[in-house]
C-alpha cells in the first residue's frame, strides 16, 4: 500500500476496483505479446484455442475496470 511503485495501484484498485489507463495501455500490449508467442510456439490446436480464450477474457477484464475511481467521476 505504501509502495512508491504500485501503491497508487493496490490503493486504487482496493477502494474502487479501478485500473489506470496507463496500467490498462501497458498490461494489454503485453498480454497480447506474451499469449502470441505462447500460440507461436505451441503444437496442440486445443491449447491454441485454450491460448486465445483465456488471453481475451484477460483483456475484456482489464478493459471493462473503470479508469478512475468512482467518486472522483
Amino acid at each position: 500500500m505504501n509502495h512508491k511503485i504500485f501503491g497508487k495501484n493496490i490503493r486504487d484498485w482496493r477502494s474502487h476496483g479501478s485500473i489506470s489507463k496507463n496500467a490498462k495501455m501497458s498490461a494489454i500490449p503485453l498480454i497480447l505479446f506474451s499469449f502470441s508467442m505462447a500460440i507461436y510456439f505451441n503444437t496442440l490446436f486445443i491449447l491454441d484455442i485454450i491460448l486465445v480464450v483465456t488471453a481475451l477474457s484477460i483483456a475484456t477484464f482489464i478493459i471493462s475496470r473503470p479508469s478512475t475511481p468512482i467518486d472522483k467521476i
